[in-house]
């Protein structure tokens, strides 16, 4: 097996689903960035402006804490 595989498992014991789902589903975006750092392959304008709008949508989804704080209510 894999490291992602059984990271991706781990992910589904200790965070919500849906957030670990997203993530997990989101290696397009990662394998992107990758292969403009390490191969040097260019990037479209259709593929960075998908690649944004994919990465902002995965931030709106999975709402990490430091960036929409959890408010306590009484």
């Amino acid at each position: 097996m894999s490291i992602g595989i059984l990271l991706s498992f781990y992910s589904k014991l200790v965070m919500p689903l849906g957030d670990s789902g997203t993530i997990c589903h989101s290696c397009i975006i990662w394998t992107l960035i990758m292969s403009r750092l390490v191969l040097k392959s260019p990037i479209t304008l259709w593929e960075g402006v998908g690649t944004l709008l994919a990465f902002v949508g995965l931030i709106l989804v999975v709402k990490p804490t430091f960036i929409f704080p959890v408010l306590e209510s009484d």
